[in-house]
């Protein structure tokens, strides 16, 4: 990821359960000149390239097609050695394109959401001033990276406030590696919630060194996060879409209530806020 768009170019996170078919769409589309795949889809994507004019690089983390990730590692280890900086001296637009995210929506076809540079660190940044992440934190990846909610948000707040990052590839081994890393963060959608809701007696034994889980994605049950948090641990809502990166509104720690997504104000704080509301309103209508 940060290879890629630290040279200026784009990354497409591609979903790798779809039929060949509409990866093939995706590619085309978005004109994708290089894939980087595992073994298991190096057919798929071969089979593809022959009757596609964009791609031109198929590149393997551990298989066997005519380039592979580690001799690129390589490669570019020596071009630095040997005194050249061009990739290191890269001058980035912020307003250029950074990733582009396909979502299902409303239409027949898969959304291309493209999100800039600055869209994405804004959002991370300001996130990250709401949310108690540290150096000290382990975070849980169990959603797929081309899920914005785990491919930019969990991904690369987690990076950015400089906790650990552990990769669970499994359900069913959430709390095995919850128990096992001592993970203290995860973000996650409702469904995985309600899985580990089932799994409270094995889950609540870890409450001591988590910091707090974040359900995203859609509407969470509220029967769901009292569970959690009458077993010592917090659960907090955000909201957001892919076109704003993710992240709209976020509930803080210290500033929350359950079955909502916004800060919530003292009583004296929202009198103010009203009062100004009303003050706004009267203003306006003396201009027209």
């Amino acid at each position: 990821f940060f290879s890629v768009v630290c040279g200026n170019n784009i990354v497409i996170p591609i979903d790798k359960s779809l039929p060949k078919e509409e990866i093939q769409t995706i590619i085309n589309r978005a004109r994708i000149e290089a894939v980087f795949c595992s073994r298991k889809y190096e057919n798929t994507l071969q089979e593809i390239k022959k009757n596609n004019e964009f791609i031109k690089y198929i590149i393997s983390f551990d298989g066997d097609t005519e380039i592979l990730f580690r001799s690129l590692i390589e490669k570019g280890k020596n071009i630095i050695e040997n005194g050249n900086s061009d990739f290191i001296n890269t001058n980035i637009n912020e307003n250029n394109i950074c990733s582009i995210f396909f979502t299902s929506g409303t239409t027949d076809k898969s959304k291309a959401i493209m999100l800039s540079h600055k869209n994405i660190c804004t959002n991370i940044i300001n996130v990250s001033k709401v949310f108690n992440l540290t150096e000290n934190d382990i975070s849980l990846s169990v959603l797929p990276l081309n899920h914005v909610l785990e491919g930019l948000f969990c991904f690369l707040l987690s990076l950015y406030n400089g906790s650990q990052r552990v990769f669970c590839n499994e359900i069913d081994e959430i709390t095995e590696y919850i128990k096992k890393y001592k993970i203290t963060f995860m973000g996650a959608v409702p469904g995985i919630y309600e899985y580990l809701d089932n799994k409270m007696d094995e889950l609540k034994l870890e409450a001591n060194h988590i910091n707090m889980f974040m359900s995203g994605g859609a509407i969470l049950d509220t029967n769901i996060i009292e569970d959690f948090e009458a077993n010592g641990i917090e659960l907090i809502q955000g909201y957001g879409l892919t076109e704003c990166s993710p992240v709209v509104c976020m509930e803080s720690k210290s500033s929350r209530k359950i079955g909502t997504v916004r800060k919530m104000y003292s009583r004296s704080r929202n009198k103010t806020i009203k009062s100004r509301r009303r003050r706004n309103r009267r203003n306006s209508c003396s201009r027209r």
